[in-house]
């Protein structure tokens, strides 16, 4: 079954407005993308919904976002509303690459498992840079499935399905060689909980499609 989530461009702004702040200021905006996966896949498996409830995309420097995209980069796709709630926290820099924080950290679109999520991220993933964070993600199955179309065809992007993020990587894949082949995502989520996860985010799920019959 596909899993579906709303976005939530509240949660998302604040979830780059917090990985800016912890390092800084400022961040890379393909940094900032991997590290929010990174907290929507811990989230999505020990409490059953993403932070930012964002579909997802398997692109060729992994998973990406499309509203955490657009919010990153200042999109002329995101309406008024979501235009006006980012630019109150967050600008691109000079030379576009990096997002800057304007503001401090609005707690009220994060609940405290989001904070949760948000620091597991940082802490295992922010000492490295954009690119071997883009490795680290083509470790997980649901990038990896995509790998073949991605980099050997002409493909763009794959819809990824929330559902895969469940799945454990090849603990010797070579991707996870620069973390010492150690999964952090393995350790503070029990099978159990996991389990649990996987049921809730199916009601989750669920009733979002029925509210929107």
């Amino acid at each position: 079954m596909c899993l579906h989530f709303d976005s939530n461009y509240k949660a998302i702004t604040q979830a780059v407005n917090f990985f800016s702040i912890k390092n800084g200021g400022s961040l890379n905006k393909l940094k900032a993308l991997k590290l929010l996966f990174f907290a929507d896949r811990y989230h999505l498996r020990k409490y059953g919904r993403p932070v930012s409830g964002d579909t997802y995309f398997a692109m060729p420097y992994g998973p990406v976002g499309t509203l955490a995209k657009d919010i990153a980069e200042n999109s002329t796709y995101l309406n008024n509303n979501e235009k006006q709630y980012c630019e109150g926290y967050l600008a691109p820099s000079a030379d576009s690459y990096s997002i800057l924080s304007k503001a401090k950290l609005d707690l009220d679109p994060l609940s405290d498992s989001d904070i949760e999520a948000l620091k597991f991220s940082w802490d295992n993933f922010h000492l490295f840079n954009p690119f071997q964070l883009a490795e680290i993600t083509h470790a997980y199955p649901e990038w990896r499935k995509f790998q073949e179309n991605l980099l050997g065809a002409n493909v763009g992007r794959e819809e990824m399905n929330y559902e895969d993020f469940f799945e454990d990587p090849d603990e010797n894949d070579s991707n996870l060689g620069i973390m010492g082949n150690q999964d952090p995502f393995v350790s503070p989520i029990s099978a159990e909980q996991k389990g649990c996860a996987f049921e809730l985010a199916k009601e989750y799920s669920g009733i979002r499609a029925e509210w929107r019959k």
